[in-house]
């Protein structure tokens, strides 16, 4: 689903780091509201420099081109268990999608990935793991 090109979005307050290392950090930057879809955009930080460039191409590949690095996994559990991924081997799972607008560095990493339905109501928690980068699920 493309973004809808007729409506002003709402912005939820909905942001905060969601993994954390000595050298990591990736942090929930943003969430958008449409009438049908929900974009989040997530973002990478190091304090390591040099290396390849933190990638969010190839979305859900393991392998890295040497060029830059593996994307990174990221998934959402709805309060009825629903679930919506980019997990290896599952391109568009449960509607998840990147929506081609990544840019990364050795030092800095941006994705926006989009839900192509609104979530069912209620809580739900956010799993991140980068292992190029020994960042853990959490």
């Amino acid at each position: 689903m493309r973004r809808p090109d007729n409506e002003i979005p709402a912005i939820a307050p909905v942001r905060g780091v969601l993994n954390r290392t000595p050298d990591f950090v990736l942090a929930l930057t943003s969430t958008t509201v449409f009438s049908r879809a929900v974009e989040w955009t997530v973002e990478a930080y190091r304090r390591s420099t040099g290396g390849v460039p933190m990638s969010g191409w190839g979305f859900g590949k393991t392998e890295t081109t040497g060029h830059s690095s593996p994307p990174m996994l990221f998934g959402i559990e709805w309060a009825n268990g629903e679930f919506a991924s980019n997990m290896p081997g599952r391109r568009m799972h449960g509607g998840l999608s990147n929506t081609g607008t990544s840019r990364g560095s050795p030092q800095h990493f941006q994705v926006t990935f989009r839900l192509d339905h609104l979530p069912p109501p209620g809580p739900f928690t956010v799993v991140t793991a980068w292992p190029f980068y020994d960042v853990k699920r959490r």
